[in-house]
């Protein structure tokens, strides 16, 4: 996968691996990116838990809905891509 940010497809890979582990599918056949969530298994007691698993994964906060406003492995990966960006530029940003 190449989307032109190294940090996208690390985040494509994070989510795709997690959703395969908490979704029980076999590692050979690939998540489809597009793909709605709850259409490859994620149930609402699994985004719980994915939401746990990659807030400690990547050390970010966000809310437990976003697993729903952004119902795909795709639009999950460019909302956390923002967020974390965001998060980097206010560690990073001008003294006061």
């Amino acid at each position: 996968m190449q989307y032109g940010s190294p940090l996208l497809d690390d985040l494509i890979l994070i989510l795709s691996d997690e959703i395969q582990d908490l979704t029980n599918r076999p590692t050979e056949e690939p998540i489809p990116l597009d793909c709605n969530l709850v259409e490859l298994g994620l149930d609402s007691i699994a985004a719980i838990e994915l939401h746990e698993r990659i807030c400690n994964k990547l050390q970010v906060w966000i809310p437990e809905s976003s697993f729903f406003e952004y119902p795909s492995v795709k639009t999950l990966a460019i909302y956390l891509h923002g967020e974390i960006q965001r998060n980097a530029g206010k560690e990073t940003g001008p003294a006061a």
